[in-house]
Formats: structure tokens, C-alpha cells, sequence
């Protein structure tokens, strides 16, 4: 698996430096033009957990693109716990017909715990289709803490996320998505402290893609109207904590008004194998440019 993930890799550095830009044939779901864009959003649920969400996407020459995203979250538990995302990403123009990305990500929190994922990224595609190849390499750390008889853990990860997408009529997209996860140390000692409260349920993790998971499959549909796209998406995982299994299903609405601004909004509830469920609603406004 990591020779297969360091091949991926590879590849798309050897590309992303030889390949001329070759534009795909334009269609319904991809512009001829992508402008940069800056978005806020928020997240809650009905535990009380909240979280705040920047997202700056810029337009590099040749149509490339990168991108900043900072994720502030709270997160409900027996006590407050807050959570910092921060992902930087630098992909390949997506009117591509082959297309690469790198992306690096920070998550936790410095007294609890905190990852690092490093993940590289391959698409291919046409006019009514694509598909996706991205393996990643997580580095886990929790800390130690004297009060709580918590000894220090550390764990490397590393996984393998496949993606198809078609498109229909020039109004709807399907899409089919699985990962495998692999873990060189048993992650489910972390099962024993409060951070399984975290890791496990909370609907802000599971946005954050942050589920300590050993697989997990999706699936969902779009359908474009004039201005406005609807989409409905599905997602199963199995947890590397405690061996249950996690089901995530949303619906979200965006509309995009007076040619420079986007609004979406979203709501959806997660599942797990003891059926407790969460709600959660959360919004979104980006300007472009």
C-alpha cells in the first residue's frame, strides 16, 4: 500500500512538471473561466457544538489554483474542547484532462491532540466523467497529560481515497467515492480518554474529514437548475476507535446571485451503530472574483 501511495505521489510532481495544459472540452459543470473566490461559513449541531470556517481559493497563472482554509470548531463534549483545521492546498488547472495536487493539513488541539496529513491527488476526465485518486499519509499525536493519566500516542496512517464522477443531461452528477485506511499502531486505546469524544461522532469531525476511520464509502447526487445547484450525499464509515459503524446523510442548496456571490446552506444528521443521532445545519456566503 505505501509503495502504491508513494507511486501516486510521484506521478503527480512528474506530471504537474511535464504536462502542457491540455484543456478538456468545455461542459455544463466545469467553466471555461474559474475565478478566485473567498467563502465564510458556519457549522451547528444539536449537541452545542459549533464551528467558524475561511476558505480563500485563488487563481494562479495557467488556471491553477490555491488554496487557505482555516476551521475554527467547539466542539460539545462533557466540557468545551476547540479544535483548529488549517489546509493549504495547490492543485493543477481543472480544465485539465489530467490533473495533480498537493495539500497539507494541521488539525486538533496542542493540549489534546493533533494530526498531520500530507495527501497527493490525480484526476483524470472528460466532458461526462471523472475520476479521482488521492493517497494520503497521517501522522497522529496525542499528548501526554499528567492530570488526566493520559500517556502520550503516536501513530502514522496512511490511506488510499477513490472517487467517479458522471454526468447526466447537463443537469445532473453522480458521484461514488471509498477509502481504505491503514494504521501501524491500534488507535483504539484512544477509545479509554475523553478524546473519543471527540474523534468519533461529533458532525464538526466528521466535515473536518477527521474520523480516525478504516474505510468509508459515499455516494450522492447534484441536479443543476438555473442558478441553483441541489445535492444530496450519503457517507458510511467504520471507525478505527471502536469497530462501530458511522452513517453521515446531508442535503445542501447553492445559489449563486448577481454573478459574483454564492450562498449555501445545508443540513443532515449523523448515525452511529448504538442509533443516537445529530442534526446540524450550517450556512455559507463566498464572494468571487
Amino acid at each position: 500500500m505505501i509503495k502504491i501511495i508513494r507511486a501516486v505521489l510521484i506521478i503527480c510532481i512528474n506530471a504537474w512538471l511535464v504536462l502542457p495544459v491540455y484543456a478538456a472540452e468545455e461542459d455544463f459543470w466545469v467553466p471555461s473561466y474559474m475565478p478566485s473566490s473567498l467563502a465564510i461559513g458556519t457549522l451547528f449541531d444539536k449537541d452545542g457544538s459549533r464551528s467558524f470556517r475561511l476558505h480563500w481559493d485563488q487563481a494562479l497563472p495557467y488556471e491553477n489554483r490555491f488554496a487557505l482554509v482555516y476551521d475554527r470548531s467547539q466542539v460539545a463534549t462533557s466540557e468545551t474542547i476547540t479544535m483548529n483545521n488549517f489546509q493549504i492546498n495547490i492543485e493543477s488547472s481543472p480544465l485539465q484532462v489530467v490533473r495533480m495536487g498537493l495539500g497539507f493539513e494541521r488539525w486538533g488541539n496542542w493540549t489534546l491532540l493533533h494530526t498531520d496529513t500530507y495527501h497527493g491527488k490525480l484526476e483524470w476526465s472528460s466532458p461526462r466523467w471523472r475520476v479521482l485518486a488521492q493517497p494520503s499519509v497521517r501522522i497522529i499525536n496525542r499528548h501526554a497529560n499528567s492530570i488526566d493519566s493520559i500517556d502520550a500516542f503516536r501513530a502514522y496512517s496512511r490511506g488510499l481515497h477513490l472517487e467517479a464522477k458522471l454526468y447526466f443531461l447537463d443537469t445532473m452528477r453522480i458521484y461514488l467515492a471509498h477509502a481504505q485506511f491503514y494504521y501501524d499502531q491500534d488507535p483504539s486505546s484512544l477509545a479509554n480518554t475523553r478524546d473519543r469524544e471527540v474523534l468519533l461522532f461529533s458532525p464538526l469531525i466528521l466535515q473536518q474529514a477527521q474520523g480516525f476511520e478504516t474505510h468509508r464509502s459515499q455516494a450522492g447526487v447534484s441536479y443543476l437548475l438555473p442558478q441553483i445547484e441541489i445535492s444530496f450525499d450519503w457517507r458510511r464509515s467504520i471507525s478505527a476507535i471502536d469497530k462501530n459503524r458511522y452513517t453521515y446523510a446531508s442535503i445542501s442548496i447553492l445559489w449563486e446571485f448577481a454573478n459574483r456571490w454564492v450562498i449555501q446552506a445545508q443540513t443532515g444528521q449523523s448515525l452511529d451503530g448504538e442509533h443516537r443521532n445529530v442534526w446540524y445545519v450550517a450556512s455559507a456566503l463566498a464572494y468571487r472574483w
